[in-house]
């Protein structure tokens, strides 16, 4: 009996560093994630609006289809740490193809972790036929039994689950597109959210977002009225993360809390969803015109792309901020360099202050002596006001030379922002 275990073991043991050897690579399965264009942006408005969740009905059938490109720009933009990892799918007639690659620390096998994983229609679904992981080719047939186990065992355990799988029609690809039917059920919609909220925001934090959220409302009476320096909330409310941090030890935490609080105040957002007992919440706070550099659109970009990147992280602030830029430059008040500062410094912020120099960022930003120029550099010579054909005409795309230069000297501006000294 000891003998079989040990070559149990020695088996097991075996396999594992067969495939960590596979999987790691010198070269990236995965290159370059996708740069989005002008055309996109018109795209990704239009399928918002066409398959927003608001505008269906309870019980109705709904048919969303999406081509390569859409699937590609939405992982480049959602996937954290883009630094360190991408993905690419690729859509043909029954078939799906699911890349990844992850940078790992030089190592004597190889740099890159590559995964792959292979696709095929069967009936109205889609079933693994087969992944490499790197070199190592697992075949379907010995996947697919430990993938239906796991399906089981969440439609027993998870109610939510079960009943998105049973809304589920149909999942279909074709040549660079993808097609899902399925039925909307707001019961099952508003579960999904309740979970959602208690998974990304649970008590604790809520409780804690709360309390600078009642923090701002009371400052509200003071600033009410008159145009305030976004510096007149941040400061007082990184006090206060200063205070509780000191006895909890939270930094990160309550860093990011702070910058919830102030996306609420800003997106004009309700706090009912923060606390279970709605009658227990502070007043709204009053109005007030925050500003920076003496401009409103700038301390928006800033808190709302902050907001965004503290809640769902760097990739999907970056993405947000650029589409609406470019949307602008359709037919608003045109691409603007200097909104796109405000943006970046909003989410740099955010990524400094729940890292690992939380505390002195905290710090810094509760200091009485704070001022704007601390935390958002200056947006002089910034192009702004670029409509679609100006744009192109002197920066031709997003992978330009000539746009990557603007976007340097956007980097080396909030690089040199003394909050990060």
């Amino acid at each position: 009996m000891k003998i079989i275990l040990l070559l149990l073991v020695i088996s097991i043991v075996g396999i594992c560093a067969y495939l960590t050897h596979s999987v790691m690579q010198n070269q990236a399965l995965v290159t370059k994630p996708v740069s989005m264009s002008h055309d996109d942006v018109a795209r990704i408005k239009m399928l918002v609006k066409l398959h927003d969740p608001r505008r269906l009905r309870d019980g109705q059938v709904h048919r969303v289809s999406v081509n390569e490109r859409d699937v590609n720009l939405m992982l480049a933009s959602m996937l954290p740490f883009q630094e360190r990892q991408r993905m690419a799918v690729m859509l043909s007639s029954g078939q799906a193809d699911v890349l990844y690659t992850g940078l790992v620390a030089a190592n004597d096998f190889g740099s890159y972790v590559n995964i792959a994983l292979h696709l095929e229609q069967v009936g109205a679904v889609l079933q693994v036929k087969e992944v490499y992981l790197g070199d190592a080719k697992v075949p379907g047939w010995l996947l697919n039994p430990v993938i239906g186990l796991i399906d089981s065992i969440l439609k027993q355990r998870v109610v939510e689950y079960r009943g998105a799988m049973e809304s589920l029609r149909t999942v279909r690809v074709a040549q660079g597109r993808a097609e899902m039917v399925f039925q909307w059920e707001q019961a099952l919609a508003d579960k999904i959210q309740d979970r959602g909220r208690d998974f990304l925001l649970p008590p604790a934090e809520r409780k804690r977002i709360l309390a600078y959220y009642r923090r701002i409302s009371e400052l509200s009476s003071d600033l009410s009225g008159t145009p305030a320096s976004l510096t007149q909330l941040l400061q007082p409310l990184f006090s206060l993360a200063s205070e509780r941090s000191a006895n909890n030890g939270e930094y990160a935490e309550e860093n990011r809390a702070v910058i919830l609080a102030l996306g609420l105040l800003v997106s004009g957002s309700s706090a009912r969803h923060l606390s279970d007992h709605p009658e227990q919440l502070p007043p709204p706070p009053k109005r007030m015109k925050l500003r920076l550099h003496r401009r409103g659109d700038l301390a928006k970009h800033f808190v709302v792309s902050g907001a965004i990147a503290a809640a769902g992280g760097k990739g999907l602030a970056d993405a947000i901020g650029v589409a609406k830029e470019l949307d602008d430059s359709r037919g608003g008040t045109g691409f603007s360099f200097a909104d796109l500062l405000a943006d970046r410094s909003g989410v740099v912020l955010v990524e400094r202050a729940t890292g690992s120099q939380a505390r002195q960022v905290q710090q810094r930003m509760a200091a009485q002596g704070l001022v704007e120029q601390d935390y958002m550099p200056s947006i002089t010579l910034l192009p702004e006001g670029l409509m679609e054909l100006e744009f192109k005409s002197n920066y031709k795309d997003l992978d330009s030379a000539s746009y990557a230069l603007v976007e340097d000297e956007i980097e080396r501006r909030i690089g040199s922002l003394s909050v990060y000294w």
